[in-house]
């Protein structure tokens, strides 16, 4: 018997339009289509206590789906190509959106387990999460389910396209959603808005375009990364959990560190980059890195207040860019290792925001140029509260990105108590030993 069995599928549709700016279609910028091969970014949400009939969650979640799709339109269509023009655009119309794939399933898993352990049972998550089929357009940009316990309890997954949208948008979506499935009727916070006019570059479309000749040439059909089960099984995923105490004594000791080594302190380091710091460490330990080899570090800056003009908080479209730190392997190994990985990430954050549309043409040549298996990612962001998607029975035990991929890559996010931080990491199995004891111990002083 399968773990997971698919009990009914149906859809939730489109609301009937007009729909505001830009309507039945929604052109792509050049911060979409560079996503255009990345495989479905895959949530997942587990509700042990969920404690009302499956029938009623699910009627919640479609219902509540619908009256979101209103605001939130683009969800609901789906990625085209344009062979006349080149471009790739979201089609909302009638005649082509059927709304969202709506998934309900049953398992005889044991979502208690599958919660509290910290190292994570991928192949029952993969189960948990929908399928995006993205190798062909036109293509869903979303898809849900909602999958039932033997034992209780309830999981929530979904598959979205990164061309839709980013982390900051796909939170946006899930948290209007939520607060309505709840019974909140008052509107979302910020307001979304889904028009990628409102990033003005000379030859923006063009490079859309462009993008779209380099990373998927034999459109409409994609060659997705790392798509296969083999490719998503091959890494080990650990989540590790750091408590406010934690992060400040990393960063007491990362400003400590600088003002050994230069006798002027940095200033006090952000969460996000005194955790991937000390992340990146940990991974260069792992990959054994020679001390005159340089290793990288890439990771995402939310560019909406940095463009000319400044971009709407409830912006959905994708506006990040990758922002890439580099260091030695002696810098990132030597008594101060945090502080110089800190100043790192540093630099690379004040490159990347400074003028952030700066030789966007070169972003896809520029990561082309990679060396490989040097190179850790760190995705989302702790200013990101997934503990609190509740849908109207309860905050969710364990949200994790099932999509993690890449061997190196870093997940951050907000934890379940306030000033915690979650942060889930990807790697080869014979180098997370060693990741997660320097990562835990590091901790401890």
């Amino acid at each position: 018997m399968p773990r997971v069995l698919i009990t009914n599928e149906s859809r939730v549709p489109l609301p009937a339009g007009p729909y505001p700016p830009p309507g039945d279609t929604v052109p792509l910028s050049f911060f979409d289509t560079f996503w255009i091969i990345l495989s479905p970014v895959q949530r997942l949400f587990l509700y042990p206590d969920a404690a009302i009939p499956f029938s009623s969650i699910v009627d919640s979640l479609r219902s509540s789906l619908s009256r979101t799709l209103s605001l939130f339109h683009p969800f609901g269509g789906k990625l085209i190509y344009l062979p006349g023009s080149g471009d790739a655009v979201i089609d909302c119309s009638a005649a082509t959106a059927d709304g969202v794939a709506f998934v309900e399933a049953e398992s005889d898993l044991d979502i208690r387990r599958l919660a509290g352990d910290e190292v994570h049972d991928c192949e029952s998550f993969l189960q948990l999460v929908p399928d995006l089929q993205a190798a062909e357009l036109p293509a869903p940009v979303l898809v849900v389910q909602v999958t039932a316990f033997a034992g209780g309890g309830v999981a929530v997954g979904l598959a979205a396209h990164h061309v839709l949208t980013d982390g900051k948008g796909l939170w946006l979506f899930l948290e209007a959603w939520a607060a309505t499935c709840k019974g909140d009727s008052a509107p979302p916070v910020p307001v979304p808005s889904h028009d990628r006019a409102v990033i003005r570059h000379a030859g923006g479309p063009e490079i859309a375009r462009q993008f779209l000749r380099q990373l998927a040439p034999a459109l409409p059909k994609v060659a997705l990364l790392g798509s296969s089960i083999q490719d998503r099984l091959r890494l080990t995923r650990i989540t590790f959990a750091l408590d406010g105490a934690t992060i400040q004594s990393l960063k007491q000791r990362a400003v400590h560190q600088s003002i050994e080594l230069s006798h002027e302190p940095i200033p006090t380091p952000s969460t996000f980059t005194v955790i991937t710091a000390h992340a990146w460490l940990c991974f260069s330990q792992a990959k054994a890195v020679a001390a005159d080899e340089v290793i990288l570090l890439g990771f995402m800056a939310d560019c909406r207040a940095r463009i000319d003009p400044p971009l709407d908080e409830g912006y959905t479209g994708n506006c990040i860019r990758t922002c890439f730190a580099k260091a030695t392997g002696s810098e990132l190994a030597g008594t101060g290792g945090l502080a110089n990985a800190c100043a790192a990430i540093g630099r690379a954050i004040k490159a990347g925001v400074e003028e952030p549309l700066r030789d966007c043409e070169g972003w896809v040549d520029c990561v082309r140029g990679l060396p490989p298996g040097r190179i850790m990612h760190s995705s989302s962001s702790p200013r990101f509260k997934v503990y609190e998607m509740d849908f109207g029975w309860g905050r969710p035990e364990r949200v994790e990105l099932v999509s993690m991929n890449h061997d190196g890559e870093l997940v951050l996010a907000a934890g379940k108590e306030q000033g915690t931080v979650q942060a889930s990491m990807g790697l080869a199995a014979h180098q997370m030993e060693v990741f997660a004891k320097g990562f835990v111990g590091g901790l401890e002083g």
